[in-house]
Parts: C-alpha cells; sequence; structure tokens
C-alpha cells in the first residue's frame, strides 16, 4: 500500500511536472512574449542584452539569432536563471538551430538554475538528431538536474524509446538512481508502460531502485 501511494503520488508529479516543464528556466522570456515585436520589424541589436535572441529561439527562427550573433550577442548569453539559446531550441526540438549554435562555440554542459542542460532538453524533446549532435561535442551523459533525473530518464519519461536505446549505445547509465523516490530509469519506464523501453534497458542490464543499494553518505 505504501508504495502504492507513492507511485501515485509520483504519478501526478510528472503530469504536473509535463504541463509546467514547458517553459521552465524561460520565465525572463515572458515580458518579451506579451511585447512581441511584428515580423515585419526588426528588434536593433543590443551585444549586451540576449533577450531578443532567445527569443527568437524560442520561435524557431534561425535567420534572426544569426542576426544577433553576428551583430555581436554572446552565442553562450542566458537568462539570469541561466537558460541558453541551445537549451531553448533542444527543448522545442529545432534541430537546424541546434547544429548552427554549436557551430558557434554554443557550450553543452551549461546548466540553468534547476540544473537542466541541453541534453536533458533534446531528450525531452525526443530529437534524437539534436541528442546526437550535443553528445558529439562531449555532453555528459549522466548529469542530474536538482530532481536528481538524468537524460536518460527524461526520454523515458516522455516514451522516447530511441532516444533512450541511443543514450544508453552511447554509454548512459542505466542505474542511476535519483534520491528522492529512489527510481532509476527503469522504474519511471514501468511507470509509463513503455514495453520497448523497458527491454532496452533490462538487455543494458538496469535495475529497479530498490535493488540497488544507496550510496554511502
Amino acid at each position: 500500500m505504501k508504495r502504492l501511494v507513492k507511485v501515485t503520488i509520483i504519478s501526478t508529479l510528472i503530469i504536473i511536472f509535463g504541463i509546467t516543464f514547458s517553459y521552465a528556466g524561460v520565465d525572463a522570456l515572458k515580458k518579451v512574449k506579451s511585447s512581441a515585436t511584428p515580423k515585419n520589424m526588426q528588434v536593433t541589436v543590443n551585444p549586451n542584452d540576449p533577450t531578443w535572441m532567445l527569443r527568437a529561439a524560442e520561435d524557431g527562427n534561425l535567420e534572426e539569432i544569426k542576426r544577433f550573433i553576428d551583430g555581436g550577442v554572446k552565442v553562450n548569453a542566458a537568462t539570469k536563471k541561466g537558460t541558453t539559446a541551445l537549451k531553448i531550441a533542444a527543448h522545442r526540438g529545432y534541430t537546424e538551430i541546434v547544429e548552427y549554435l554549436l557551430k558557434k562555440g554554443a557550450e553543452v554542459n551549461v546548466e540553468d538554475h534547476t540544473g537542466f542542460s541541453p541534453l536533458m532538453a533534446a531528450s525531452y524533446s525526443g530529437d534524437l538528431k539534436s541528442v546526437d549532435l550535443i553528445i558529439e561535442k562531449g555532453a555528459k551523459l549522466d548529469t542530474i538536474n536538482l530532481d536528481g533525473l538524468s537524460a536518460l530518464m527524461f526520454a523515458t519519461l516522455q516514451n522516447h524509446s530511441k532516444v533512450v536505446k541511443h543514450l544508453v549505445e552511447k554509454g548512459a547509465s542505466v542505474n542511476i538512481k535519483e534520491e528522492k523516490y529512489k527510481f532509476t530509469a527503469l522504474d519511471w519506464a514501468k511507470q509509463v508502460k513503455n514495453q520497448e523501453i523497458i527491454d532496452t534497458l533490462v538487455k543494458a542490464g538496469a535495475k529497479i531502485g530498490e535493488k540497488i543499494e544507496d550510496k554511502k553518505k
């Protein structure tokens, strides 16, 4: 019964998380959204203000991103909470923008205030090509955010079977256990009832959290 209650709570959190995550770390763009300029107008480039470049990333506007970067806005410029154009593009599944930003030197291991990385964002969105591009640039596979979730767990929670398989093939750990609920990627796969992901994880040696001893502090 205790575990059933825990699972119910977690399932609820997943739903809430899925709804609220969409703009997690992009709060600095809210004011921009409410006062967006018409498409036939161009915002003057200010090298010290990345706001509009980040908005362009949110909108999937590659040409505007190029204009801002060519105008002196740093590719790794971020909001006060650490959100970069790369993370936004990866989260939105804008592969072409991700590729461009990486060529311009976008940092793949930068995290926002929640510990959320570009690889986690791409894994969450299910953008396999972006996942691969970010890994090729040296992204850490097993970084966890403040909730203890890894890129593999995000892909699992969103039912992205191909991304899960790719991360495993690239060497992502299948037995990371987040501390709060003691769940591994396999536990999450069972929660979302994705047999393909379960099979992929089990084949790679994954265990449920209860079978893994907690690390000694």
